[in-house]
């Protein structure tokens, strides 16, 4: 008796309590007009390439995680623009080349020049411009590798050093992987219908597409990891540092590369950092990310990029 009736009494007060929620409001949103999302990146060897996306509003576009399907791709990765980078009174356009990624090889790349971009997306109706200064370039003084094996791992250390400009500077160091089993599959040979970029895109979930676009760039590539450095950072005139890989393969070829940045590119770099993954930053306290895009978003940089290959069937 006494337990009928405290699950009355139970009963009872979950009534209550559910009479206590107000009424679901309906909310309407306003409609998301998308912008152009930009990243940029130079080389002295191959020219100028551009990588261009469209932002979406994950309340309103119908966003799920766990399935990007290639709908969802070509309405996000901007393959009908104009693309043009002006230079020393020359205006250049770059080509389609990949899903969202522009190139032009004959755009000359010199120290100190000022380079102007203006893209139009025809399908958003959308048009940004900005500006960047190529800054000097940085090299590697030395860069070698330490091999160790055991048992279960075979892991590597990189340890390099470089010289620093003259002013206050701001470097960035990139490191990652070049697998052997994959490094003949590129970007460049498949298109948004493809079943590998399907299989890409279904596999990696919570993302941030500047990530994104770093695998498809060159996939069969394994980005490790971003290193900032101020001059805060360097206590003499040349920096020393290491960089580590692990469950390496001896047929891997590693790569480490160095560019000289400008200090919103920098700043850039740390608040993306900070803001982490898509899902985090829905979730997560927001983050406005710095820009130097008219009317739209990312990073419009001029910097280089030096690249030291280590093939450690090699070694």
């Amino acid at each position: 008796m006494k337990n009928f009736i405290f699950f009355i009494v139970i009963f009872v007060t979950v009534i209550k309590l559910s009479s206590c929620f107000p009424e679901p409001l309906k909310i309407d949103l306003p409609v998301y007009e998308p912008k152009l999302v930009v990243a940029s990146q130079f080389s002295e060897d191959s020219g100028v390439y551009i990588t261009l996306t469209r932002s979406f509003s994950a309340l309103t576009d119908n966003y799920k995680p766990e399935k990007i399907n290639i709908d969802f791709i070509n309405k996000v990765f901007s393959s009908n623009s104009l693309v043009i980078i002006e230079h020393s009174g020359v205006n250049d356009t770059l080509q389609n080349i990949a899903p969202g990624i522009y190139y032009n090889a004959n755009i000359p790349v010199i120290d100190n020049e000022v380079y102007g971009m203006y893209i139009y997306d025809t399908l958003i109706d959308n048009s940004v411009t900005s500006q960047a200064t190529v800054l000097p370039s940085v090299i590697f003084d030395t860069v070698f590798v330490n091999i160790s094996e055991n048992q279960n791992d075979t892991s590597a250390v990189v340890h390099y050093t470089f010289t620093d400009l003259s002013g206050y500077n701001y470097y960035m160091i990139n490191y990652y992987r070049e697998n052997k089993d994959s490094s003949n599959q590129s970007i460049y040979n498949i298109n948004p219908n493809d079943p590998l970029f399907q299989e890409l895109a279904d596999t990696l979930g919570y993302f941030d597409f500047f990530r994104l676009l770093q695998l498809v760039s060159s996939i069969g590539t394994d980005v490790e990891s971003t290193i900032l450095i101020n001059e805060e950072d360097i206590e003499s005139n040349i920096y020393s540092g290491t960089v580590e890989f692990y469950n390496i393969s001896m047929h891997d070829t590693l790569v480490i590369s160095i560019s000289n940045i400008s200090e919103s590119y920098y700043n850039y770099l740390e608040y993306k950092e900070k803001s982490g993954s898509l899902y985090s930053q829905l979730l997560g306290e927001p983050i406005n990310l710095p820009s130097n895009i008219d009317t739209g978003y990312g990073l419009f940089t001029a910097h280089k990029q030096y690249f030291k290959k280590l093939h450690l069937s090699d070694y």
